[in-house]
């Protein structure tokens, strides 16, 4: 009846509670981790993330002396807001398979879209010649995640 972790939910079967939110305890299963070199790839492509979504968050100025100047200040800041929660979701999948996997998707999604945006526009002229760093970065982002085997389900 009680809904503490390694305990059944009432009225269900099937595994207890514990062992779907991988909180340990008791009869319950713990979350694998993921390898060490997955686990230093997600933290890394987090942190990039994080850092990159605070800098024109913080200090809109110099970013721009890098990036050129904006006309949208606000959906520089929407982009930099929300490369700062999938930083941060990055980060924090970093200890479980299940976690790590759901970074790998998130990161490689991140940087496909970050690298179409710059290759398109950087030709037309819309941004500046500056995201071409950016590009290779987010190139070399999607080769990494692409070396990396997929972290194991069956571990999760």
């Amino acid at each position: 009846m009680t809904d503490a972790p390694g305990t059944r939910l009432a009225g269900t079967s099937g595994p207890a509670r514990g062992d779907l939110l991988g909180a340990g305890g008791p009869g319950t299963r713990a979350a694998a981790a993921p390898d060490r070199g997955t686990r230093a790839l997600v933290r890394a492509h987090g942190l990039f993330n994080v850092v990159g979504g605070l800098w024109p968050l913080l200090h809109m100025r110099s970013f721009e002396r890098v990036f050129g100047p904006k006309t949208d200040r606000w959906l520089v800041r929407t982009v930099a807001g929300l490369l700062v929660g999938v930083g941060w979701t990055q980060l924090h999948g970093a200890s479980t398979v299940a976690g790590a996997e759901q970074a790998r998707r998130v990161g490689r999604a991140t940087a496909a879209t970050l690298l179409a945006v710059d290759l398109v526009y950087v030709p037309l002229g819309r941004i500046s010649p500056a995201y071409l760093l950016d590009a290779a970065a987010e190139t070399c982002w999607l080769l990494a995640w692409l070396r990396r085997p997929r972290p194991d389900p069956r571990r999760a």
